[in-house]
This record gives C-alpha cells, structure tokens and sequence, in this order.
C-alpha cells in the first residue's frame, strides 16, 4: 500500500510541474541535515545525516543520533550507498527532483531499565531494576526522491524494504524521510 502512495506522490509531482523545462541543474553535492526512518519492530533511525554525491552519481549518505532518557535509550548508526537515476531541472519553480536507489546497512543499540517485581507481585514493593540491552542490525534496499528547493534545501522521501535482526529476523516496508542544506 505504501509502494502505491509514493508512485502516486511522484506522479503528482511530475503532473503539478508538467509546464516547466525539461533540463537538469547541478545543485550542490554535499549535505547536512536530519534524518528519520522507520520499519519493523524495534527499528527506527533518528538522527544527524550528512550526504556525499559524486561526479558518477554515486553518493552516501550517514545517519548517527541517539536518545537517552532515566529508563531507556538508543544509539543509532545508518549508512545508504545511493545511485541517481534520473535528474530533472524545473526552472520555473527553481526546483530539483532526483530519483535515486538505495541500499543500507544499520546497526541500532538499546537498552531498556525495567523493574522486576519479586515473586512476580506488581503490588509487592520490593523490586529490582533489570538493564536489559538489545543489538539490532538491518539491512535494505529500496528507492527514493529527493527534491531539492533554490539549490540548497533539500527534502528526501526513501521507500524500500529493510531485513532486521534483532531477538528473530523480520522483513518489513521501510519509510525514510529528512530536511538538508546542501552545499
């Protein structure tokens, strides 16, 4: 279901700018941002980005973010290896779209404090803190759009489906989405 949303959001697009140019704009190849993604069961990737393209249309991109609060916390590291397939300028509106693949490898750490309860009664006031802590690794592929505004601010969208390995292996549909500035 979600596969279909993004072939219509990207058919829409092309219809809402059918009236410009066809033509292709080099933007700038490097960029900064946040990034998010998210898919099976216990996998989520928040955090700083920075993405590379270079002359080949080969590029990456990292992702690196953490939360901790008192109870629970997570590190995350992301890496995508993209290929550009197809570049397209829109003079009028300023705007570039790419159209790019993606595969990815990510590994997740989280730890988790929870309370044990001796002989297992909520009501007993008696209890232990337990620190449990899970690895998690994935792997992906998928595809994405970016679409870049003025040449700098950039919007990414990536669909795809992600292998992860946590307690026992899932694969599920995969969302990515972000805000960048290139330069």
């Amino acid at each position: 279901k979600l596969l279909l949303l993004f072939l219509v959001l990207m058919v829409s697009c092309n219809c809402l700018f059918a009236e410009s140019q066809n033509g292709e704009q080099l933007v700038p190849s490097k960029a900064v941002g946040v990034a998010f993604e998210t898919g099976p069961e216990y996998f989520m990737h928040l955090g700083l980005s920075y993405q590379q393209w270079f002359n080949n249309g080969i590029g990456f991109q990292g992702t690196l973010g953490g939360i901790w609060t008192p109870e629970e916390g997570f590190i995350s590291t992301l890496v995508d290896f993209q290929k550009k397939f197809v570049s397209h300028y829109f003079e009028k509106r300023d705007i570039t779209t790419l159209l790019f693949g993606w595969i990815s490898g990510g590994f997740i750490h989280s730890s988790v404090l929870e309370h044990d309860y001796i002989d297992g009664d909520p009501e007993n006031p008696q209890s232990i803190e337990v620190l449990e802590n899970m690895n998690i690794f994935s792997i992906g592929a998928g595809f994405g759009v970016d679409v870049i505004i003025s040449d700098h601010i950039s919007y990414p969208i990536k669909i795809g489906f992600t292998g992860v390995m946590a307690d026992k292996m899932s694969v599920n549909l995969t969302f990515g989405t972000g805000i960048r500035y290139r330069f």
